[in-house]
This record gives structure tokens, sequence and C-alpha cells, in this order.
């Protein structure tokens, strides 16, 4: 009898450690609220884009980095600075997306170390472009 029993045990606990894997993995990895604080954010630069005021340019770009870095951020769970997380999102994107996403990126280190200024056509791409890219940080696994 004792023979029978530990099978059975061992197969329970088996199935027990694989539903808590498939649990954890359908936990989402941002908090609800968080997600809607950081995605108003995103409709609040759209609304600033949306004036088409040259001297705002910049601030957009730069405000925007910032919320897929702090998106990246949440969804790793660390304090890693935007570049470092974004090697580690490739297999969020597919390869068109992440080297659109790289390419906002760098346009916002040239407007911070090299004084760039952005038109109005280079905002708008950068603008759908980090938007999607929060999106999909945000709601998709």
């Amino acid at each position: 009898m004792d023979g029978e029993i530990l099978p059975i045990i061992l197969i329970l606990l088996f199935l027990l450690v694989l539903g808590l894997v498939v649990y954890l993995n359908n936990i989402p990895r941002i908090n609800e609220k968080v997600r809607k604080k950081v995605w108003e954010e995103v409709l609040q630069i759209k609304k600033m884009a949306e004036k088409n005021n040259p001297l705002t340019y910049r601030d957009i770009i730069i405000r925007l980095d910032s919320l897929l870095n702090k998106s990246l951020r949440m969804y790793y769970k660390n304090s890693e600075n935007c570049g470092t997380n974004l090697k580690q999102a490739k297999n969020l994107f597919n390869k068109e997306e992440y080297n659109r996403i790289w390419e906002v990126h760098k346009l916002r280190n040239k407007v911070v170390h090299e004084d760039k200024e952005i038109s109005s056509l280079e905002l708008k791409n950068a603008y759908n472009i980090i938007s999607l890219a929060i999106k999909k940080i945000l709601y998709e696994k």
C-alpha cells in the first residue's frame, strides 16, 4: 500500500506546482491603477502634441521616452535605464516595431545631448511608435 501512495502524492505535487506556475504566469505584471495612470499620461501628451506648438516638441519627446522607460521598469520590475530595458524587451515586439522604438529612443538622446530640434512629422511618428509600444507593454503579455 505504501508503494501505491508515493506515486499518487508525487503526481498531486506535480499538478499543484504546474497549477501554481500557470496561475503565476497569468497574473498581470502591472497594477491596473498604475496602468491607467500611465495611459492617461500618454493621452495627455497626445493633446499637447495636437496643439502643434514647436516649443513643446522636445519636451514631448522626452516625456514619451520617460513613459516608455516607466512602463518597461514596471513590466520588468526593476530600475534599469530605458536602453537596458529596451535590450531586454526585444521579444515583446516584432523586429520592425523594435527598431522603430530604438530610433525614437535615439532621437530622444539627440534632443537631450545634442540639442536637436524636432519637426512636427518626427513628433507625430515618435508619438505613434511610443504610444503603441507602451500600450503593448501595459496591456499585452
